[in-house]
C-alpha cells in the first residue's frame, strides 16, 4: 500500500513540474511594437506548448488513475522529472532568460501580443485538466516559479531558447513513444493547424516551423493549400448551383431504359450507348417542351451503366463527370453562361482541388495573398480554365451533362460557341439537352442526337397503363371493361405526342375522374380537356419570345389557331404559309399571286421553317412528308404547319388569352380568317 502511494505521489509530482513548465511557458509574449518576426517567435513558442501538452494528454498525466503505467518505471519516471525539471530551469532562471536568450521583464504599460489563435485552441482543450492542475498544485504546494511576464526582444536569441526547448520536449517522446495504434505525437497538432482558416496565421505557423519540426513544415503546407482551395471553392460556388437538377423529378420506374440498351426501334437517333463509350465531342438530346428532356439528362448523370461506360471511354485517364442544368424561371447564376461555367468548375475542382493552380491561377494567387474577398472570375478567365482543363491535364477525362441550353438567358449564340469550344477539347465531350430552337438546330443537328418525342411512346404507354389500371376505381371496383380502358389508355398515348409532362397532367384529371366515380364518357371529356398546368408552360414559352419577333409570332399563332378553330382544313400547307409570311403576311401584298419555281418554293419552305422556330418557339412546327429521298429540303413543299401539340391550340382557346400582350398583333387591318383565304387562293392558283 505504502509502495502504491508511494508511486501516486510521484506522479503528483510530477505532474507539479509539468504544470509548472506550461505556466512559464505561457508568461512569455511578444511585444507588438517589434512587428511580424516577434509574432513568429511567439507562435514558434506556442507550437512547443502544444507539443507539451499533447505529450502529456497522451500519458494521460492527469488522470491518477488512468495515466500510462510506463510512468511507474523509477527510472523512466526519473528521467522525466529531470527532463522537466531541465524545462523548469530553462525558463524558471530569469537572469539567464535575459543574458543568454534576450527576454525581458515586461513593463506595466508594454502592450503585449494576445495569445495566437494556435495557442488558445490548444489551450481550450486542456483547459478542465488545467484548472484542476492548478487547483492540485497550490493545494500540495508543488508549484515553486514566481509569475513573471516576459517580453520578446532579441530574435536571434530567442531563437536558441526556443531550439534547446524543443530538443527537451523531443526527447520527452522519443523516451515514451506513442504505443500500438496511437498516433504520432504530432497528431492533435496537425488536427488543430487543420482546423485554422486563416491563410495568415497558417503562414505564421509555416514560418515558425523551423528545419527540426519538417513535418510540420509538410503539413502546414498542405493546410495552406487546402485552405486556398476552399476559398477559390467557396467562391465559384453559390446557393442554388444545384438546385434545378435536384428538384426535378425521378424518371418513372422502368422508363428511359431505352437510352442505355437500345431495343430495336424505328424511330431514327444516333446510338447514345456508343457515344458513351467511345464518342467524342457532343451528344444533342433534342425535345419538345415537356417531353422529359431533364428528367432524361438526370437519369444518365445519376446512373451507374453510364459512368461504367464513360470509364471505357476515358481509359486510363481519371474520369470526371459534372453537370448544370439551366434554368430561365431562376436566379442570374442559373440561366447565365457565367452561372454554367461557374458550376461546372466548382463540380470538377471539388473533386480535383489540385487543378485549382492551373485552371484558375489569378484566383489561387489571390487566396494565397491572404486577400479579404477574392474577385469572381471573368469570363474570359472561365474560358482558358477550361481549355487548360481540356488540353494541360492530360491524365484527365472530361464529360459535361449540360441540360436546358435553350433556357439561356442570353443571346443563345454565345452559349452555342461555348459548349462548341469545350467540345474541342481532346480531353471533354458535352452531352447536352435543350429545345429544338433555330440556333440549336443549326449548331447540332449534325452533331449525334435523338428527337426525345420520337422515342418515349413506350414510355408513356408503360406510365399510362400502370396509373389507369392500378388503380382501385379499375383494379377493384372494375368500373371500365377492358375496351374503354384501352381506348382511355390509347387517347392519352396520341394526344401526348411524345410530351411526357402533358401525359402526366392529363392522368392527375384522370385520377380525380376515378375519385369521383366518373363514368366512361364523363372519363373520356376529361381527356379530351386542357390541364390547366399547362398553362404556364405555355405561357412562360410566349414570354420568352423577342419583343421584336411577337407581332410576328402572334399572327402565326393566331393564323394557326383560326385554322383549327374553323376547321378550314386538316392542316396548313407550308408552302402557302411561306408565301403568305413572304409577304409579311400584309392583306395589300397577298393580293396578287406569282408563279415559283420548285427551288424558289423549297427555299421559302426552309426558310419559314427556321423563322418559325425563332419567331414562336416551337410551339409551331413543320411537319414533313415522308421522301424517298434524303437532301435536307425533300418533303418540305408538301410539308405542313402544326401546332407542335394540341395542347397549345386547346391553351391559346382558353378564355380571355387573347388578351395577353404577347399575343397582340398591333395591326388593326389584320384578320387571320382573310390571310387563309388568300393563301388558299394561292394554293389553287399554283
Amino acid at each position: 500500500m505504502a509502495e502504491v502511494a508511494g508511486l501516486v505521489l510521484g506522479t503528483l509530482a510530477l505532474v507539479g513540474v509539468f504544470e509548472d513548465c506550461v505556466g512559464l511557458i505561457s508568461q512569455i509574449a511578444a511585444a507588438k511594437s517589434m512587428g511580424q518576426d516577434y509574432e513568429i517567435l511567439e507562435t514558434k513558442l506556442d507550437i512547443e506548448k502544444t507539443l507539451l501538452l499533447q505529450w502529456a494528454d497522451r500519458l494521460q498525466l492527469f488522470k491518477r488513475q488512468q495515466y500510462d503505467k510506463r510512468l511507474d518505471d523509477p527510472e523512466i519516471r526519473v528521467i522525466t522529472e529531470r527532463t522537466l525539471g531541465c524545462i523548469r530551469l530553462l525558463l524558471q532562471d530569469g537572469t539567464d532568460l535575459q543574458s543568454r536568450y534576450g527576454v525581458l521583464p515586461a513593463k506595466r504599460d508594454e502592450d503585449i501580443q494576445a495569445s495566437s489563435v494556435m495557442s488558445r485552441r490548444l489551450m481550450s482543450h486542456q483547459k478542465d485538466q488545467l484548472v484542476h492542475l492548478q487547483a492540485e498544485n497550490r493545494r500540495n504546494g508543488f508549484s515553486t516559479f514566481t509569475k513573471i511576464k516576459w517580453v520578446i526582444k532579441d530574435k536571434e536569441r530567442f531563437e536558441c531558447l526556443i531550439r534547446d526547448l524543443s530538443e527537451l520536449i523531443a526527447s520527452l517522446n522519443k523516451m515514451l513513444p506513442p504505443l500500438h495504434q496511437e498516433g504520432p505525437a504530432r497528431t492533435q497538432l496537425r488536427k488543430e493547424i487543420n482546423r485554422v482558416q486563416d491563410i495568415g496565421m497558417l503562414k505564421a505557423i509555416l514560418h515558425a516551423s523551423t528545419d527540426y519540426n519538417t513535418d510540420l513544415i509538410d503539413e502546414t503546407n498542405k493546410a495552406i493549400t487546402a485552405e486556398c482551395a476552399r476559398l477559390v471553392l467557396d467562391r465559384l460556388w453559390f446557393r442554388l448551383i444545384d438546385d434545378r437538377r435536384q428538384n426535378i423529378a425521378d424518371a418513372y420506374s422502368q422508363t428511359l431504359e431505352w437510352a442505355i440498351h437500345p431495343p430495336i426501334s424505328t424511330a431514327t437517333w444516333s446510338d447514345l450507348n456508343k457515344w458513351l463509350r467511345s464518342g467524342r465531342d457532343i451528344y444533342w438530346v433534342s425535345g419538345k417542351p415537356g417531353s422529359g428532356k431533364s428528367t432524361l439528362m438526370k437519369y444518365l448523370y445519376d446512373h451507374p451503366a453510364v459512368k461504367n461506360m464513360l470509364k471505357e471511354w476515358a481509359g486510363d485517364r481519371t474520369l470526371t463527370m459534372a453537370s448544370f442544368f439551366l434554368w430561365n424561371l431562376g436566379t442570374e447564376e442559373q440561366k447565365s453562361q457565367k452561372g454554367l461555367a461557374r458550376g461546372l468548375l466548382y463540380h470538377v475542382l471539388s473533386v480535383a482541388p489540385s487543378l485549382i493552380p492551373v485552371t484558375l491561377p489569378s484566383m489561387w494567387r489571390e487566396a494565397q495573398s491572404d486577400s479579404m474577398e477574392i474577385a469572381l472570375p471573368s469570363e474570359k478567365e472561365l474560358s482558358q480554365a477550361f481549355m487548360r482543363l481540356g488540353t494541360d491535364v492530360q491524365d484527365g477525362a472530361y464529360v459535361f451533362f449540360i441540360d436546358g441550353l435553350d433556357e439561356f438567358s442570353g443571346d443563345h449564340r454565345y452559349s452555342i460557341s461555348f459548349v462548341q469550344q469545350l467540345a474541342k477539347c481532346p480531353n471533354i465531350k458535352v452531352l447536352l439537352s435543350s429545345r429544338p430552337i433555330d440556333t440549336c438546330v443549326a449548331a447540332f443537328s449534325s452533331k449525334p442526337n435523338l428527337a426525345l418525342q420520337d422515342l418515349t411512346k413506350g414510355d408513356i404507354e408503360l406510365y399510362v397503363a400502370n396509373t389507369v389500371r392500378s388503380h382501385p376505381y379499375v383494379a377493384e371496383l372494375k368500373a371500365l371493361d377492358d375496351a374503354v380502358t384501352e381506348r382511355l389508355i390509347d387517347d392519352l398515348q396520341k394526344k401526348a405526342a411524345g410530351v411526357f409532362l402533358w401525359v402526366v397532367l392529363a392522368c392527375r384529371s384522370l385520377l380525380e375522374g376515378f375519385a369521383a366515380f366518373d363514368n366512361p364518357s364523363e372519363l373520356q371529356g376529361r381527356v379530351d380537356e386542357l390541364p390547366p398546368e399547362l398553362k404556364d408552360l405555355f405561357r412562360h414559352i410566349l414570354d420568352r419570345i423577342s419583343p421584336r419577333y411577337l407581332t410576328q409570332a402572334a399572327k402565326l399563332l393566331q393564323i394557326c389557331y383560326k385554322s383549327r378553330l374553323l376547321e378550314i382544313s386538316d392542316s396548313i400547307s407550308t408552302l402557302a404559309l411561306a408565301w403568305a409570311d413572304g409577304n409579311n403576311l400584309s392583306i395589300p401584298s397577298l393580293q396578287s399571286f406569282k408563279k415559283q419555281s420548285l427551288e424558289e418554293q423549297r427555299a421559302k419552305c426552309a426558310m419559314l421553317e427556321g423563322r418559325l422556330r425563332s419567331r414562336c418557339m416551337g410551339l409551331l412546327e413543320v411537319h414533313r412528308v415522308a421522301t424517298l429521298h434524303s437532301g435536307p429540303l425533300e418533303g418540305l413543299v408538301n410539308s405542313s404547319v402544326d401546332f407542335m401539340h394540341r395542347t397549345v391550340f386547346e391553351f391559346l382557346n382558353t378564355p380571355g388569352i387573347w388578351d395577353l400582350d404577347c399575343l397582340q398583333t398591333n395591326d388593326s387591318g389584320f384578320d387571320a380568317t382573310i390571310v387563309l383565304s388568300y393563301m388558299s387562293s394561292f394554293l389553287l392558283y399554283l
